[in-house]
């Protein structure tokens, strides 16, 4: 975050001996020194193989780019494992088969929508007439309170 877009990772070998790591922002500022530990982290994070850039193939690979068929399909098959384009290859087809299945997860909510706004509708109409039927229970409550103290004084008067 701090280094914005581009981080560039510098290693530099001094005559004397030593030297170190340095990182910056892409145009170069912001210039700042970090261990091997710091710099093999942050590779390890963005799946940079930066080891032995002279080392592109595994032992594994060179073995079968050497003593296999190497047509262009198997040469083309040989750089997008090396370069790790098969695996992003397969992330990005996972995610667009999960961006697929969400997609109709969310039409098929859609199409419920109607039926469950219905049935909200349906309840609350429910509700909304047990409250009015509350409320004039409890005004009959009232009411026959009010028409037995009239009975009573009606006797009284007698």
């Amino acid at each position: 975050d701090d280094f914005g877009e581009t981080v560039v990772v510098e290693h530099r070998i001094e005559k004397v001996g030593g030297g170190g790591y340095y990182l910056s922002r892409g145009d170069g500022s912001g210039r700042m020194k970090v261990n091997k530990g710091e710099v093999s982290r942050l590779c390890e994070h963005f799946n940079i193989k930066a080891d032995n850039p002279c080392a592109v193939l595994t032992q594994e690979h060179a073995k079968k780019f050497l003593h296999g068929n190497n047509n262009e399909v198997t040469l083309y098959d040989f750089f997008l494992e090396a370069s790790n384009l098969k695996d992003m290859k397969e992330k990005h087809q996972q995610t667009l088969s999960m961006i697929e299945k969400a997609k109709a997860d969310v039409e098929a909510a859609e199409a419920k929508l109607p039926t469950y706004e219905e049935a909200a509708a349906k309840a609350k109409a429910e509700y909304d007439g047990a409250v009015a039927l509350k409320r004039m229970d409890a005004q009959l409550e009232e009411l026959n309170k009010v028409a037995m103290w009239a009975c009573i004084a009606e006797r009284e008067k007698r």
